[in-house]
């Protein structure tokens, strides 16, 4: 009986060994699709996450989310330009701030540059949500700017200013334990 079980177990085992072995060979020498440095295209309509965590909350239908996916196409299309412009300009950022003898001035002109592409690509951005207004509901332009930008902000901690310094030049014990921020 001992016997019959530990065949039992033993056979077990291998399969799983063989199995977790294929697994790891099939995906191992899968071909897979060569990176050429663009950006992951659109999904097709009626796939991929906006189909998923947009549609149901805002009640999206397939037009508004066809009208969705041709207006990011077209924001990252208008982009593209200005992002390996800010990159270029950020990488020249990097090499004027490694110089020994520091270039203030220079230093100083790029990062005006980089806040104007910035800005451009904000402008952008910012004209596309506009144009959201065409075919989104009220209540849907709130639910949909509620996530855009809370989201944002959803994980950073809130800052709280510092009270006044007491007499003693000590700063007053934060309420409930909590730091000040």
């Amino acid at each position: 009986m001992k016997l019959k079980v530990l065949i039992g177990i033993l056979v077990v085992l291998i399969v799983m060994n063989l199995a977790t072995l294929g697994s790891y060979v099939y995906y191992r020498w899968k071909e897979v699709p060569a990176w050429t440095g663009k950006r992951i295209p659109p999904f097709p309509p009626g796939r991929g996450p906006m189909n998923h965590s947009m549609r149901h909350p805002m009640n999206f239908t397939d037009e508004q989310l066809l009208e969705m996916r041709k207006l990011l196409t077209t924001y990252r299309n208008e982009i593209q330009g200005l992002e390996e412009e800010l990159m270029k300009e950020e990488e020249h950022l990097l090499q004027l701030l490694q110089e020994t003898p520091i270039n203030h001035s220079e230093i100083e002109k790029t990062l005006s540059r980089i806040s104007e592409v910035q800005l451009e690509i904000r402008k952008i951005g910012i004209q596309k949500l506009i144009k959201t207004k065409e075919f989104l509901s009220p209540e849907q332009q709130r639910h949909f700017y509620h996530r855009l930008f809370m989201g944002r902000f959803k994980n950073r901690p809130r800052r709280r200013l510092m009270t006044p310094m007491d007499t003693t030049g000590i700063p007053p014990k934060p309420p409930m334990g909590r730091p000040w921020y």
